[in-house]
Order: structure tokens, then C-alpha cells, then sequence
């Protein structure tokens, strides 16, 4: 007898054995910013990868990776990072639009100690051109 229906497991799997899949499938539960979603997505993209190979090309204990990729998991950054490389992903941050408009606002404001009251200055307090400008508009010249 036939199958009439395929198993969401087995068609997701051989999905994120893709890279790009893998990589959209992930970005796309970051950004609903539950971790512990995140965390089963991380599972279900090293599952259709192999575990057992994934865990060692990371440098870890498969069963410790299971424990931190569920959805009770709490995984330390670097281990995060060493499974991203071993999926051949990286992390990567970018500005939320409405978020960094808001810091670009208040960043911008006039304090009582003026607009760069709390700007730490590196090299010797010498800033460049450039990074007055960036300090100034946010933007590069």
C-alpha cells in the first residue's frame, strides 16, 4: 500500500539539510522572538543535519546538545556559535528599524551637558572626522 501522506517531520528535515532553508527557517523564528521556539528550530535543523556529527564538528557532547537545544535548554553563547558554525550558519545582528530610530532620537537630544554628554572618547579623546560624524548624526560622512 502506498503513502497518500508525508510525515511534516521527515518533509521539514529534508529541507533544512539546505543551508538556505535552514538559515530562513531559523531567521524566521527569531524574529516571533520566542527563545523557546528557537531553541527546537536549532534541534530540528542539527537533527536533519545528524546530530551525532553536527555535536562533534562543534566540539560537543551530543547528548549535552540535545539537553541545551530543548525547549528547557539554556546554552551558553559559545556553544550557540560552535553549533551555528557547525551548520554552516552564523549568527549576525541587525538594527530594528523602529528601535533604532527611537535610540537615534534620544541619542540626539539635547542634554543639559549638550548633545555628546556621555560620548566616551578612545585614542586619547582624539576622534576622527568620521567617527565625529557618526558620533554626531549616526551617520558617516
Amino acid at each position: 500500500m502506498s503513502e497518500l501522506t508525508r510525515s511534516y517531520k521527515k518533509l521539514l528535515y529534508a529541507r533544512l539539510k539546505d543551508p538556505a532553508q535552514a538559515a530562513g527557517y531559523i531567521n524566521t523564528v527569531l524574529d516571533e522572538g520566542d527563545v523557546e521556539d528557537f531553541l527546537v528550530a536549532m534541534r530540528c535543523v542539527a537533527e536533519a543535519r545528524g546530530m551525532t556529527r553536527v555535536a562533534a564538528t562543534a566540539g560537543l557532547n551530543r547528548v549535552n546538545v540535545y539537553r541545551m537545544l530543548s525547549d528547557q535548554g539554556n546554552p551558553r553563547l559559545s556553544s550557540l556559535l560552535a553549533l551555528f558554525g557547525a551548520l554552516g550558519l552564523r549568527m549576525t545582528a541587525e538594527p530594528i528599524a523602529e528601535k533604532a530610530s527611537e535610540l537615534t532620537t534620544a541619542a540626539t537630544t539635547e542634554s543639559p551637558a549638550g548633545p555628546y554628554h556621555g560620548l566616551r572618547l578612545i585614542n586619547g579623546g582624539q576622534l576622527s572626522t568620521n567617527e565625529w560624524d557618526v558620533a554626531r548624526t549616526g551617520q558617516a560622512a
